[in-house]
């Protein structure tokens, strides 16, 4: 072989290498996830309609309390699913009598899905006992992988909660047994880091699962995976 050809095969495997480095050191893309959600309605509260094909659609019957139930049904998936793919920011103040503080939880989502979102889509209905449970995808799109990438940090520690709400107001019923469960979630990641009380915590967590729901006796019970991202923790003063 010449002195050229030795070089162009030098200069060739030099590439080579520096190919298989640089793609090697990029960080593993993962394929969007599908999202999915069973949601229910107890039988004295339900929605009566088939089974939609896509969010929004489908025939009903009885109108009225099919058009109120579905809507219901739609703002909790919508929650749900902003919450896996957004997240939400947090404040919480912990209460404490000797210092004549009150108990402040705050949440603002980061994202929110926009109502009438075709990739959010009803799936199918299924009745069981005194139960209709009605089933919601959502499939995210490019723009929004930078918020999957960033929740996926195996990093960020995996907390899990439980909490209660009344089954009267409907949604919003669950929404207050859903919000207890992510400050007991917090309360319990907290204790195991903080000797002291603090002042005030603050940072962003997402739901890495549709929270888990029960219904019994007027109570809705919620359980609910979190991934957390404590940003400040403010300490009380010493004297």
């Amino acid at each position: 072989m010449t002195g050229s050809g030795k070089n162009l095969k030098l200069l060739s495997m030099i590439f080579l290498f520096t190919a298989v480095l640089f793609f090697q050191a990029l960080p593993y893309l993962p394929a969007l996830p599908v999202y999915s959600a069973e949601l229910f309605y107890p039988l004295e509260n339900t929605p009566d309609f088939y089974s939609a094909p896509e969010f929004g659609g489908g025939e009903v019957k009885r109108a009225e309390e099919a058009d109120e139930g579905k809507r219901d049904l739609l703002k909790e998936a919508v929650f749900i699913f902003s919450g896996m793919l957004y997240g939400f920011e947090f404040k919480y103040i912990p209460g404490d009598i000797r210092r004549n503080v009150d108990e402040v939880f705050e949440i603002e989502p980061i994202g929110t899905i926009k109502w009438g979102d075709p990739k959010l889509s009803i799936r199918g209905s299924r009745s069981e006992e005194n139960r209709v449970f009605i089933s919601f995808s959502y499939q995210p799109d490019e723009s929004m992988k930078s918020f999957i990438m960033y929740w996926s940090s195996g990093a960020l520690p995996l907390v899990g909660g439980k909490g209660e709400g009344a089954f009267l107001p409907g949604f919003k019923g669950k929404e207050d047994a859903v919000r207890q469960g992510i400050k007991e979630a917090l309360r319990t990641y907290m204790r195991s880091r903080e000797h002291n009380k603090p002042r005030k915590i603050e940072g962003e967590f997402v739901f890495t699962s549709p929270p888990v729901y029960s219904y019994a006796a007027g109570i809705y019970t919620a359980s609910v995976k979190l991934k957390f991202n404590i940003e400040t923790v403010s300490r009380y003063s010493v004297y």
